[in-house]
This record gives structure tokens, C-alpha cells and sequence, in this order.
């Protein structure tokens, strides 16, 4: 009988392993290295990720910013991610980009207005559909919230930098 027990309880641990989120670059609620803003190299950090759900068809990801002064603001969204993938590399593309709120399908880093701390959302959603149509940051939040099973996340900080000295002295401010 305790045998029973005990493989009963271990099969219910098992299964309420939650999806993680993890970064070897980014750690929760610290700031964000200048290498992944307009400061320094302006590359996405590198990403991992474990124990999605069974009945995941598809992944995506986005980097967002719910402190912008208009609202969300979203600076790099991917969608129609395999499901056997479990990472992004620094500098690299998984799946398909979506315009983000910077008007470009790429990678946009942090750059809050002068003085402002912001909070910065990475964000990993497991889907229960194989591929989403969408052109825009409004159009994800609305599609994946529709098909998410469940998500995970990692929050970090950073504060402007404008008016202190720029990493890449070739880089004019209008780049930023």
C-alpha cells in the first residue's frame, strides 16, 4: 500500500513540473547588461528553457516593457517556435519575428526615457497552436492569450543612459 502511495505521489510532483525560464545573461530584478541595450552591442541576450507542456504545438517569445510612457511596449517578439528547441542563443533568431513596437522585425534593447528605471519582461508562452498569424505587438498580446497554456517568465531592470558616455562611440544618438 505504500508503495502505491508513493508512486501515486510521485507521478502527481512529476507532473505539476512548471515550464522555467532561465538566462545565463539576465538575472531577475537586476539590471539588464549594457551589452543587450543601444549602449553597448544591442545583441539579445541568450535564453533556455525546460519542462514545457505536453500539449504544446508551438512557442513564442517577447521582451516587453510595461513601463513605457504609451503603455506596453514591446521590443522583440517571436512566434511559431518548435517545440524541440529549448534555446536562443546571444545574437541569434529562433522561429519568426514580428514588428515590434519599434516599427522592425529584430531586436530592439532597453532604452527607457532619461532617468527612468523599467521594468523589462522576458517573456516564454508554450501555445496549443502549431503556427499564429500576427503583424504586430497588439495582435500577439490578444492571440496569445487566446492559446496560451502557459507561460513563464524573468524580470529585470534598467535605467537610461542617455547623457553618460556611449560604449560604441560610432553610434549616433538617433540610433538609440
Amino acid at each position: 500500500m505504500k508503495i502505491k502511495i508513493l508512486f501515486f505521489l510521485f507521478l502527481i510532483s512529476f507532473s505539476l513540473e512548471k515550464m522555467e525560464l532561465t538566462s545565463p545573461d539576465i538575472d531577475p530584478d537586476k539590471e539588464i547588461p549594457l551589452l543587450f541595450t543601444p549602449f553597448g552591442e544591442n545583441i539579445n541576450p541568450s535564453f533556455k528553457w525546460y519542462n514545457i507542456p505536453k500539449n504544446t504545438e508551438s512557442l513564442a517569445f517577447s521582451i516587453e516593457d510595461p513601463d513605457a510612457p504609451n503603455g506596453l511596449f514591446c521590443h522583440w517578439i517571436l512566434i511559431n517556435i518548435d517545440i524541440n528547441i529549448n534555446e536562443i542563443k546571444q545574437n541569434s533568431i529562433i522561429g519568426k519575428q514580428v514588428k515590434n513596437n519599434f516599427g522592425k522585425k529584430k531586436y530592439g534593447g532597453p532604452n527607457p526615457p532619461k532617468g527612468q528605471i523599467h521594468n523589462y519582461h522576458f517573456v516564454l508562452y508554450a501555445l496549443n497552436k502549431k503556427k499564429i498569424k500576427v503583424k504586430n505587438c497588439k495582435e500577439f498580446k490578444k492571440t496569445v492569450k487566446k492559446y496560451t497554456i502557459e507561460k513563464s517568465e524573468i524580470v529585470a531592470k534598467f535605467k537610461s543612459k542617455i547623457g553618460q558616455l556611449i560604449k560604441n562611440k560610432n553610434r549616433k544618438i538617433n540610433d538609440l
